[in-house]
C-alpha cells in the first residue's frame, strides 16, 4: 500500500481495529472514519457472518483492552484447528507502560510469524479459500487502527498485514504502520468497504455539517451492497481534543462501558 512507518511518539490511546469473523474465513465488518478540523468519527456495522453469508449473528464489534480500545478487518481472525487468534496478539502486544505506538508497533511485529503459518495453513488445506484471498497483490489481510490524544490532539495510527508469495509459493508477510494523513488517501475520510468510498465523496459537503448521519449513511450504504457480510446497528465513537466519547453504541449497548 506504500505506507511509511510512522515516527515513534507517546500516545494515549484508542484502539479501532476493524475485524470480526464466526469461523476461519469470513466476511470482513466495515469501518469508516471521518476527520474535520481536530476530530474524527470512526464507525463499524454490526454483522458477524461466515465466509458463504449464510450465517448471521449481531454483535459488538469495539473492545476494551487496557486503556485502549480496538475494532477490525481482517482475515484470518480466529482458527480453532490452529489456535490462531487476532485479538490473543493484540493482547500479547500490550505492556503496562507501552504507549499505543508502542503497541502498533508490538503487535506489527508480534503478528508475522503467525499470520503466515497461519496463512500458509491455509494454502495447504483450504485451496480454494487462499487463491481467493491471494487474488490481490500484495493481499491486505488485517487493518488496524489505533486512535487517541497526542498533546491534547487527537491522533490515529494504522497498522496493515499483508501477504504475498515468494519463491517455491513460500507465503511471505509484511507490515506497516503509518498515520491518518498517510493510510487515508482521501484526505478526510477513510473506508474498509468499495460502496462507501463514492458515497462519501458524493455527499462530501456533509463531513462538516452532519458527520454523524454521513458517517452512519456510509456504513448503511455498505450494508446495502453486501446485505450478506455487513449489516446491523452502527456503532459510532468521535475522538477529539477533548476526549473520547460514543455517539452511538449499537451492539455495544451492554458491554465494553467506560
Amino acid at each position: 500500500m506504500g505506507l511509511k512507518p510512522a515516527p515513534q511518539k507517546p500516545f494515549t490511546y484508542i484502539v479501532v481495529i476493524g475485524f470480526v469473523l464466526l469461523t476461519q474465513f469470513c466476511r470482513a465488518s466495515v469501518v469508516v472514519i471521518l476527520r474535520s478540523g481536530d476530530k474524527y468519527w470512526i464507525a463499524v456495522d454490526s454483522m458477524k457472518s461466515n465466509d458463504a453469508g449464510t450465517k448471521h449473528e449481531y454483535v459488538c464489534k469495539i473492545f476494551p483492552i487496557g486503556n485502549f480500545y480496538w475494532t477490525a478487518t481482517a482475515t484470518p481472525y480466529s482458527d480453532p484447528h490452529t489456535g490462531f487468534s487476532l485479538d490473543n496478539l493484540i493482547k500479547e502486544a500490550e505492556s503496562p507502560k507501552s504507549s499505543v505506538t508502542d503497541v502498533a508497533k508490538a503487535f506489527a511485529q508480534k503478528s508475522q510469524k503467525p499470520v503466515a503459518d497461519e496463512v500458509t495453513y491455509m494454502r495447504d488445506h483450504y485451496q480454494t479459500a487462499y487463491a481467493e484471498l491471494m487474488v490481490y497483490k500484495p493481499a491486505n489481510l488485517i487493518k488496524v487502527f489505533f486512535f487517541g490524544i497526542e498533546n491534547r490532539q487527537p491522533s490515529i495510527i494504522g497498522v496493515v498485514i499483508s501477504a504475498e508469495e515468494g519463491d517455491n509459493r513460500e507465503v511471505v508477510i509484511r507490515s506497516s504502520v503509518t498515520d491518518f494523513s498517510l493510510l487515508s488517501r482521501n484526505g478526510d475520510f477513510l473506508t474498509t468497504g468499495p460502496a462507501a468510498i463514492p458515497f462519501v465523496r458524493a455527499n462530501r459537503s456533509r463531513i462538516k455539517s452532519d458527520p454523524v448521519g454521513l458517517i452512519r449513511d456510509a456504513v448503511i450504504a455498505e450494508e446495502k451492497a453486501d446485505p450478506n457480510g455487513k449489516g446491523g446497528t452502527v456503532a459510532i465513537m468521535e475522538v477529539s481534543s477533548s476526549g473520547v466519547r460514543w455517539i452511538s453504541r449499537g451492539e455495544c449497548q451492554q458491554k465494553n462501558k467506560r
